[in-house]
């Protein structure tokens, strides 16, 4: 019902549960609420850098502020996850920090 309701979303099954995720990409509609909230809510901003046309942004904006407890369970869920959890589901995975370059 709710895909009949917000153009540009559909509903698809991931390791995570059912996620809306923008149509035609791959992106979750709370991933592309981090994009929107790093670009000071500017949906132009995202779209550019997206390459995307600003009514698709749009639809994933319209969709998260209609149904905000699907957006903040899912940034919930990321905002949860630290190195400690990584190496728990990838026990390959190392701890780095990026090194200032040389100048000149």
């Amino acid at each position: 019902m709710r895909r009949s309701e917000f153009a540009f979303i559909d509903f698809r099954d991931s390791a995570a549960g059912r996620q809306a995720k923008v149509q035609g990409s791959s992106l979750a509609v709370w991933e592309g609420i981090l994009l929107v909230r790093s670009y000071s809510g500017e949906v132009s901003r995202v779209a550019r850098h997206l390459r995307w046309p600003e009514h698709k942004v749009q639809g994933g904006v319209n969709y998260a502020e209609a149904v905000p407890e699907d957006i903040r369970e899912a940034l919930s869920e990321n905002d949860s996850v630290n190195f400690d959890v990584l190496k728990r589901m990838a026990p390959h995975t190392f701890n780095f920090a990026a090194r200032k370059g040389r100048e000149g």
